[in-house]
């Protein structure tokens, strides 16, 4: 299960946050990706932290009892389809586009479960779901 998603900057500022389990503490997070540059898997009392850096901003999913090639390789989908969406990764454009971005990790992940791995359909989703709100905005 993810336990959570969380994008930083490389000061680790907080862009955007997904808790799916109430023993998931930021500052921990922060602290341990801090103090390790040699894996992008590190392990956190029982959980396993993997990260990866994209431009100048840092993703990170909190989980357990996951394979974490497959978290890597999602994580790597998960931010090509954002890029995708916004045309950059950069931390400026996740914070101006936030509800782009947190709409993207909702496709991927619900309550900590992966439910969505094609960037294709995500983005489609996405787009017909901005259709209907346009059309309701008219």
């Amino acid at each position: 299960m993810i336990k959570g998603i969380f994008i930083f900057n490389t000061d680790y500022e907080t862009i955007l946050t997904r808790i799916y389990c109430k023993s998931i503490s930021i500052k921990s997070i922060i602290s341990v990706l801090k103090s390790n540059n040699d894996s992008n898997f590190i392990d956190l009392n029982s959980n396993i932290i993997v990260y990866k850096q994209y431009d100048d901003s840092i993703i990170c999913f909190v989980a357990n009892e996951e394979n974490e090639m497959h978290i890597l390789a999602l994580i790597t989908v998960l931010m090509n389809t954002i890029e995708r969406m916004l045309g950059s990764l950069n931390h400026k454009s996740l914070i101006y586009h936030f509800k782009d971005t947190y709409a993207i990790v909702d496709n991927f992940v619900l309550n900590g479960v992966v439910i969505g791995l094609n960037p294709a359909d995500i983005l489609s989703s996405l787009e017909h779901t901005q259709s209907i709100i346009d059309q309701n905005n008219q």
